[in-house]
């Protein structure tokens, strides 16, 4: 049967497929299995799990149903890609609307609105009259099957690394990889808009943190609906959810814009797993070799330890000064670093939603007088996707620029070559609404240093000092945050960049190269389309931000370049359709299956590199849990908390005796829910005299919490709690303060983890810090 030819591959009739009466049972019979299953490996409480799904459908789902219906968006599009685009929607709409009432202290009448919007979104499916009561019909196709399996393989990818944290062991709360270092501190974001909007600096009691804060408010939307605690939300729940998300906005949006379902299927593919083709270089590393017979001898254990360090040494680059850099390419790739960046991820979701909603608005708006009932919904659906691109300035403010500035390009584009105004449209409420996504972060700066919110910031690098300072790997030669590294070269920076091009192409880009030829097809006036034209405009930006600048605060990673990478696999996608769409068999099945082949090493050692017996991790035991939950218990939301710089977690290997340190404060902001007074980090090169004085402060600040700890003089120490208006001190097991705090410091809680005292304010209040000892 020949296909419309003005149908996508996700757009069906209403007249072919199953009816709802057969698949809802298949549906529920399947939900269940997966609840069980889900439930074994991540969650000890299936009621528990019903509740987070039920909180999914009313919170999100419901309302982006409700807007795709009331903008005439979703025009003919099945049943997956309408609940896919509800979700994301639905994602930004309530959150937004949550964030909103907590500012106004309206909190409450958050559910009650859900429900209604719930009820009207019912109505509408009832109203569309597609199938019965108003279900959209579903049709079973061998790529949604492939689809199915591949969503599978990414949850099962996902269970070591997800599925152990937060949970208890024998010796406590555990939290591996990862989620011992910054998710603790997405967490601490998250515990604090429970109680606070806009949020502060958990790290900075006192000053406002209000940007980045879309995915903390949807994980607080959740717990608010659904009564789930955020450590099951935070590690378990929400990572599988957000993962299956991008990989159905992937399929959907790619095979939206590509119009092919082989593209569609192998966008995710490449992402997910293309890994990289680094375990290559260790045929020139003598220690692999021992290492891979430990495996096949049955010693796993010492296999896996020998075999990360063979990568890590044969992925290590040297720069002037004998300097190693602890980061590898072969384990950071582009799927890790986003797979832990939430926010990033949360981008990375809004944006191929954008893409879909600007492919439509364009197909449908196109000016000419055949389009049809195609202009229907046309500008419901440029307000829709300008919305996902806006709602990026607050779900990674990076991510959402590049977008904006690839969307600059591509209208402009279109605009001189087609004389088309219709990406010059959608680039204007774009960024309408991306000023409206970061008013919170503009209205921060009232009242504070501007300093405050340059964290992330780009600063321009001239090429000559990239290559003669230490941060070469941030620079020209690689990627900020993927480690890219080759050997111990040491002769000179000409041999160091094309070494270190060379990894950058065949690790980072692994087989997603084939793409480029078809980057360049995109601004071909027959057949280019504006959106394939924004995308390598922020392809090329992405990767050139990562070459020319640096990010102030962040010396490891850079979100521009990573969405680069990702957008490649777009053009990887249609690569590797291309190959197999040759009439030549050899061709057909030999070249994709010899790439998958060198495609999936990598992903199988990261994988079983983040199973608990080969990962490190970080045990908060039993006692320290009941000291985070007191604290919790005895102050209030706007507690200032001091605790020593020094503090520091541990982190073991559960299976060859590694250990290592994390900063210990993370736990006591994310568990606790508390702000403390300062965490020591580094200061960035001031540009301005604002920026200086406010180091000073910080430095002085610093100071004194460290003095703190050390003085014995009570005056001083009495002085500086009360200028600082801390509330709480910490003492962890072992440590002590040495002056008197009698009268002043009360002890509320003690047991073999450590003390919380409270400090008393009104036996503070006349101390003078000169006062003779």
């Amino acid at each position: 049967m020949r296909r419309n030819p003005d149908k996508s591959v996700h757009e069906e009739t209403a007249t072919r497929g199953a009816a709802p009466v057969v698949w809802l049972p298949v549906v529920a019979v399947l939900g269940v299995a997966a609840t069980l299953v889900f439930a074994y490996f991540s969650y000890d409480s299936a009621a528990g799990l019903w509740q987070f799904a039920g909180a999914l459908a009313l919170c999100f789902l419901a309302p982006g149903y409700l807007a795709l219906r009331l903008t005439g968006a979703a025009g003919r599009a099945a049943a997956f890609p309408t609940v896919v685009l509800a979700f994301v929607l639905g994602l930004v709409i309530a959150s937004s609307l949550f964030y909103i009432l907590s500012l106004f202290g309206a909190r409450p009448v958050f559910i009650p609105v859900t429900a209604l919007a719930a009820v009207a979104a019912l109505i509408a499916a009832i109203v569309q009259k597609r199938g019965r009561m108003g279900l959209p019909r579903l049709r079973i196709t061998k790529s949604r099957i492939l689809f199915a399996g591949l969503a599978l393989a990414i949850v099962i990818y996902a269970i070591p690394a997800s599925f152990t944290s937060g949970r208890e062991y024998k010796d406590g709360l555990r939290f591996y990889g990862y989620h011992s270092m910054d998710s603790m501190w997405h967490l601490a974001r998250i515990m604090e808009i429970e109680h606070t909007v806009p949020p502060q600096n958990p790290m900075d009691a006192g000053s406002l943190l209000p940007y980045h804060v879309l995915y903390h408010t949807a994980v607080n939307v959740l717990h608010h609906v659904s009564g789930v605690n955020f450590l099951d939300i935070q590690f378990r729940l929400m990572p599988v959810f957000m993962l299956l998300l991008f990989a159905s906005m992937l399929y959907v949006s790619v095979g939206k814009i590509s119009g092919k379902k082989a593209v569609a299927l192998w966008a995710p593919v490449l992402f997910f797993f293309a890994g990289d083709l680094g375990y290559a270089f260790l045929v020139r590393k003598a220690e692999a070799g021992p290492a891979v017979g430990a495996i096949v001898r049955g010693d796993v254990s010492t296999g896996m330890s020998g075999l990360s360090a063979a990568l890590d040494r044969a992925a290590t680059i040297r720069s002037r000064g004998d300097m190693y850099y602890e980061l590898s390419a072969f384990r950071g790739n582009t799927f890790s670093n986003i797979f832990w960046s939430e926010t990033t991820l949360t981008s990375l979701i809004l944006l191929f939603a954008g893409l879909y909603f600007l492919n439509e608005y364009c197909s449908r708006g196109g000016g000419s007088s055949d389009a049809g009932p195609r202009r229907e919904g046309r500008y419901g659906t440029a307000i829709l996707g300008a919305l996902c691109i806006g709602a990026m300035m607050q779900a990674k403010a990076h991510v959402g620029a590049l977008a904006l500035a690839g969307l600059f390009v591509a209208a402009l584009y279109v605009l001189l070559v087609k004389r088309d105004f219709l990406c010059a449209k959608f680039l204007l409420i774009a960024a309408l609404f991306a000023v409206v996504f970061a008013v919170p972060w503009i209205a921060a700066f009232k009242g504070q240093d501007p300093a405050t919110f340059r964290e992330g910031a780009l600063a321009s690098r001239r090429l000559v000092e990239v290559h003669f300072d230490r941060s070469l790997l941030r620079g020209v030669a690689t990627a900020p945050g993927l480690g890219m590294v080759f050997g111990e070269l040491e002769r000179g920076a000409i041999p160091l960049v094309i070494a270190a091009w060379f990894v950058l192409i065949a690790c980072m880009f692994g087989a997603r190269v084939i793409g480029i030829p078809f980057m360049f097809a995109a601004f071909g006036r027959r057949h280019g389309k504006p959106i394939e034209i924004m995308m390598v405009c922020m392809i090329v930006i992405g990767v050139a931000l990562a070459h020319f600048t640096k990010m102030l605060g962040e010396d490891i990673y850079a979100a521009h370049f990573l969405t680069g990478v990702v957008l490649i696999n777009y053009f990887g996608a249609r690569g590797m359709a291309w190959l197999g769409g040759r009439r030549s068999r050899a061709v057909r099945y030999a070249a994709p299956i010899v790439l998958a082949l060198l495609m999936l090493p990598m992903p199988v050692f990261k994988f079983v590199s983040e199973m608990p017996r080969y990962n490190l991790y970080a045990a908060v035991s039993s006692g320290e849990e009941e000291l985070y939950a007191r604290l919790r218990a005895e102050s209030c939301p706007e507690a200032k908390v001091l605790r020593r710089f020094e503090s520091k977690m541990l982190l073991r290997g559960e299976s060859d005796g590694r250990t290592a340190e994390t900063i210990g404060d993370s736990f006591l902001m994310a568990l606790a829910g508390r702000r403390v007074l300062g965490i020591q980090v580094k200061n960035h090169p001031a540009s301005t005299q604002a920026e200086l004085e406010r180091q000073l402060a910080l430095s002085r600040k610093w100071t004194d919490i460290y003095n703190f700890f050390r003085t014995g003089k009570r005056s001083e120490a009495l002085g500086m709690l009360r200028r600082y208006g801390v509330t709480h001190v910490v003492l962890y097991d072992g440590e002590e303060l040495h002056f008197d705090g009698s009268g002043a410091l009360e002890e509320v809680f003690h047991n073999t983890a450590g003390s919380i005292l409270r400090v008393q304010r009104e036996n503070i209040a006349t101390v003078r810090e000169n006062a003779t000892e």
